[in-house]
């Protein structure tokens, strides 16, 4: 659970945030939350706009690994369209949270300061969620629709390319895992893992 229950509750956690206007609304309380959403970012190139007015978020289809990202330049928030659907409720808002964080870290502090830095963090508490870093999406089905096949060690299941997949399959190169530092064994092929490209 990535909701710190101590803090007052937060803006909406039963939301499903399926579309780009919910998504715009819960990172506007968080600017507001963190008490810089009247805050004139770029006043040279956009005088008096506030960050609110300034802030947009977008669905990026190419994003298959990471959450979301946002850019402070452009005040914008892009999150992942093949990761969406597959997301809970309680990440979707937690993505929506820690990148609106990222844009009120560099409010405060400007962008030169670390992304997952001390600004960023003390931004998230002040939101009521636990500042983590990464997320803990399946991405099984986008990995497998993209051609990827697995291969396994003693503590998990890789998704490794066609080409990787072969040579482990042939021994004729060995990786090993990161984490248990086993060498990773190639899974069988089967129907379902097979992808035909023309």
């Amino acid at each position: 659970m990535n909701i710190i229950s101590n803090r007052r509750p937060a803006f909406d956690r039963t939301t499903e945030y399926s579309h780009v206007g919910a998504c715009i609304t819960l990172a506007q309380w968080v600017l507001e939350e963190c008490g810089v959403s009247e805050t004139i970012p770029f006043s040279r190139s956009r005088p008096g706009r506030t960050a609110s007015e300034l802030l947009k978020v977008s669905f990026n289809e190419r994003f298959t690994s990471r959450a979301g990202d946002a850019t402070f330049g452009q005040m914008r928030i892009r999150l992942s369209g093949p990761l969406w659907p597959l997301m809970s409720k309680e990440q979707r808002y937690v993505t929506i949270v820690h990148e609106a964080c990222h844009l009120v870290a560099w409010i405060r502090s400007g962008p030169a300061k670390a992304p997952h830095g001390f600004e960023w963090r003390n931004a998230m508490i002040e939101c009521g969620v636990k500042p983590e870093r990464t997320h803990s999406v399946d991405r099984t089905p986008i990995l497998s629709e993209m051609g990827y096949l697995k291969a396994s060690c003693g503590c998990r299941h890789h998704f490794v390319t066609p080409a990787k997949h072969a040579k482990i399959a042939a021994q004729s190169r060995s990786y090993i895992c990161r984490s248990c530092h086993q060498k990773l064994v190639a899974e069988a092929y089967t129907e379902s893992s097979k992808r035909y490209r023309f």
